[in-house]
């Protein structure tokens, strides 16, 4: 068996925990795109119904609101990545949001999994340190006596 020095389980657990926290600032912006892609799809129905007049929140929390006239909803701009945008029909525009979120819904799961298993690890190494810490404090006491 193979012996891990002190020094190398703390280098560990900090790889991992700066793993982690990547991980999870990761997870966080692809959760932050599912949900303005859930934001996309809510404004592309709410325009199917709008006749005359409309409001539209112009940020997340509607601090400003623009009133547009007549709107033709037939027609959306999406975007399509590098700063692409495409002229489509609502239900085209529906159809490449879907797609984008299912491929971000499948990469969140693949993140979540690989933070889950980084967590694990660094549990486990965190768990082996409290153990020699306590019996060095063990050691230590015994050598008071």
């Amino acid at each position: 068996m193979a012996q891990v020095s002190v020094e190398d389980l703390l280098a560990q657990a900090s790889a991992l925990r700066n793993n982690i926290d990547y991980l999870q600032r990761l997870a966080n912006d692809v959760a932050d795109a599912l949900a303005s892609i859930a934001s996309a799809k809510e404004a592309i129905n709410a325009l199917k119904n709008v006749s005359g007049d409309a409001l539209i929140a112009a940020d997340k929390r509607g601090n400003l609101m623009l009133k547009l006239g007549s709107i033709d909803s037939s027609k959306v701009l999406v975007h399509l990545g590098l700063n692409y945008y495409a002229e489509v029909t609502s239900e085209k525009a529906e159809d490449i949001l879907t797609k984008r979120e299912q491929e971000l819904k499948a990469a969140l799961e693949r993140i979540n999994n690989e933070l889950a298993k980084n967590v694990q690890a660094y549990n486990e190494i965190t768990s082996i340190l409290q153990s020699i810490e306590e019996e060095a404090r063990r050691a230590a006491a015994q050598q008071k006596r």
